[in-house]
């Protein structure tokens, strides 16, 4: 589902869900992510503003429907162009009875493009944060896995046919009962752009019951040598996945610019 519209409000708000049933008492399997990430207090006036959200969720037909439970992807953006403040929440959860093969996963993204001077300092303040939970009760016959990638990108789109990646931001989460795979990453490029006032990181992996929780604010500023077009690019993805065992974990695509290689495989300006 997407929005675009060049009026001063963007906002849009999903949800996607297979199977929303009443509540069980005691649920078995739980995995849940969440990310977000707001802007305020920008130098200059956004010129273009686009909000999307798309979200998906899957049961599999090789295990019985569960009887009760939630699985499902619900995401709300809101970019106010006049007033240079925009946020992006996207909420990923898996709750079930029974083990049951399942998927949700959803991604958000926020975009704003401006007009920079020659000598002109561009800057805006941020906050972001993700948070994985996964929780199992029957090991040996359920497990659970939840991810969450946030952060942003700026680029110069002065060729619009060549931008060029200039700094990055990103925040990345995932847990899981299955393996040892668990993370909770946090990188950004240029710190004389971005500084970061505030950071909190909490892990508790390993075990039945896990999480990873992550949150950063601060500002960025940078100072342009000619009249340049910027672009940021804000965007998240979450995902939560349940697996009856013995059939393997079903397959979560954490790709696009929240991949973990993209933070380090960057083509740098030099400016």
């Amino acid at each position: 589902m997407s929005f675009i519209n060049r009026s001063p409000i963007l906002s849009g708000c999903v949800a996607f869900s297979i199977g929303l049933w009443a509540l069980p008492a005691e649920a078995i399997t739980l995995a849940t992510s969440k990310g977000e990430f707001s802007f305020e207090n920008f130098s200059h006036p956004v010129t273009f503003g686009d909000v999307s959200i798309d979200t998906s969720s899957f049961i599999s037909p090789s295990t019985p429907k569960p009887q009760g439970g939630i699985v499902e992807t619900e995401g709300d953006v809101f970019f106010d162009t006049a007033l240079g403040k925009g946020a992006n929440v996207l909420f990923s959860e898996i709750f079930l009875p029974q083990p049951t093969t399942a998927s949700t996963d959803g991604v958000a993204s926020l975009l704003g493009n401006f007009a920079i001077g020659a000598n002109d300092v561009f800057s805006f303040n941020f906050f972001g944060g993700v948070s994985v939970n996964t929780s199992v009760d029957q090991p040996s016959k359920e497990a659970a896995t939840a991810f969450s990638g946030a952060g942003f990108l700026l680029f110069d789109i002065t060729d619009a046919a060549n931008p060029i990646l200039l700094d990055s931001l990103g925040l990345f989460g995932r847990t899981s009962t299955a393996d040892n795979n668990d993370i909770l990453d946090f990188a950004f490029d240029s710190p004389s752009n971005i500084s970061i006032s505030n950071s909190s990181f909490d892990r508790q992996f390993g075990g039945w019951v896990e999480s990873a929780n992550a949150s950063v604010s601060g500002m960025y500023q940078r100072t342009f040598s000619s009249d340049t077009i910027v672009s940021l690019q804000e965007i998240k993805n979450t995902g939560a996945d349940s697996s009856a065992i013995p059939e393997p974990t079903t397959s979560l695509l954490i790709g696009g610019l929240l991949s973990t290689g993209v933070w380090l495989k960057k083509r740098r300006a030099n400016r």
